[in-house]
């Protein structure tokens, strides 16, 4: 794979993950082939309005499987704005649909993470655009005390 395609995909991946745009047309030229695919994971700083470092995904791979779906093998994904806080997802594989900008994953396990909080379960859609995270099964809250003491409601 040429340095071209896989500047595109990263930068496809960098739209679709955490902002608002969609990827340049470009980009989702290359998502049409269906074959392309970015692997030996991946790195990707997200900046926001004013510069500063939104979001950091991280990746082991990352392929095109139809025009606008893009699938990302073990993600990562840590936001460092100040409206969001300190927030992680990790997600084994999750399918970005770069035209509704929602990433979703059917029976994957699922770890949110805030502070005081672990959020798991089963399946997820996640929607950068409206910042929400739907956990769609099996979800168990662990909410940390004082002294890193677990409650874990029943």
């Amino acid at each position: 794979m040429d340095l071209k395609k896989i500047v595109l995909i990263v930068a496809a991946l960098a739209a679709a993950a955490v902002t608002f745009r969609l990827p340049s047309a470009a980009a989702q030229n290359a998502a049409a082939g269906g074959s392309q695919q970015l692997g030996g994971g991946f790195e990707r700083f997200i900046p926001d309005a004013a510069g500063e470092t939104a979001w950091v995904l991280k990746g082991t791979m990352a392929k095109f499987l139809a025009d606008q779906m893009i699938e990302i093998v073990s993600l990562f994904a840590q936001s460092h704005e100040r409206q969001v806080g300190d927030l992680k997802i990790e997600v084994e594989r999750v399918v970005f649909n770069t035209r509704t900008n929602d990433a979703t994953a059917e029976g994957e396990r699922v770890t949110v993470r805030r502070e005081g909080m672990v959020l798991t379960g089963r399946g997820i859609v996640w929607n950068p655009k409206s910042k929400t995270i739907r956990v769609m099964e099996d979800v168990k809250v662990l909410i940390k005390e004082q002294g890193n003491l677990g409650l874990f409601p029943l």
